[in-house]
């Protein structure tokens, strides 16, 4: 646990808060729409999305699709998601080479709930807004 205290407005900080986007299962549509919505201009002008999911996954969807790539950080490494426009917290060790779109697997699975579990507990520790 952290004994991190949540972030106040006057911390040095982005103005803007950081919102956890867990993208679902990487075999569903979460990732795809997930990387769409963080890449409005709209949206990260209210809030900083932070995406959270398989980083391999995620970087081979948007590949795929031509949309844009957040910079991927570690789970471990929370303390450098600086002020990108949005940014991927690489959880779930989901292999590209098991990988198929729609057809759903233990592997992306367990990654989803590990970035349900992430982003609940970074939020509560204030790490999230």
């Amino acid at each position: 646990m952290s004994d991190k205290s949540p972030r106040t407005a006057s911390d040095e900080t982005p103005d803007r808060p950081r919102l956890a986007i867990t993208v679902g299962d990487a075999a569903g549509v979460g990732p795809e729409l997930s990387l769409a919505c963080a890449s409005l201009e709209s949206v990260q002008n209210r809030c900083q999305p932070i995406l959270i999911g398989p980083a391999e996954i995620v970087q081979h969807i948007a590949k795929n699709l031509s949309l844009p790539m957040p910079p991927v950080v570690s789970a471990d490494r929370l303390d450098d998601l600086g002020d990108q426009p949005s940014v991927l917290v690489d959880v779930g060790d989901v292999s590209l080479d098991s990988f198929a779109p729609g057809h759903f697997s233990r592997q992306t699975g367990r990654a989803s709930f590990r970035a349900v579990d992430l982003a609940i507990g970074e939020t509560s520790r204030g790490t999230f807004d």
